[in-house]
């Protein structure tokens, strides 16, 4: 997964210097996912609620992206919502602001051997 940088730009009219120059590195952000590629989910330890009849935690781990939706949010940014293959028809993840911040912690509770699954409770 490739990494992009947030930008921020405060543009002054009256500067002729190289719009560069007015470029604030935030911190790095991973790229949203596509389908296929492989990233880290949380556990969710409470029973999914909108399938009442049917109880399941669902379990952390390393999942495979099933599929991504894009969206914008009231200020035009762009959000993407991803569902995975092990928690599939379950959850939808929002990526920004989520998921992608939890990557680096996730690597490190979970390997790429612990895959996500769900759990009969």
């Amino acid at each position: 997964m490739s990494l992009v940088a947030k930008q921020v730009t405060n543009y002054d009219l009256g500067n002729t210097s190289s719009e560069l120059s007015s470029i604030k590195l935030i911190k790095k952000v991973p790229l949203a996912p596509k389908v296929g590629d492989n990233i880290f989910v949380p556990d969710n330890n409470k029973p999914n609620t909108e399938l009442s009849y049917i109880a399941k935690k669902l379990v952390g781990g390393y999942a495979t992206v099933q599929r991504v939706v894009s969206s914008c949010d009231e200020d035009g940014n762009i959000l993407h919502f991803i569902n995975v293959t092990e928690h599939s028809g379950y959850i939808e993840y929002r990526w920004e602001g989520f998921l992608a911040e939890m990557q680096e912690d996730l690597s490190k509770l979970f390997n790429t051997v612990n895959r996500a699954y769900l759990k009969s409770i």
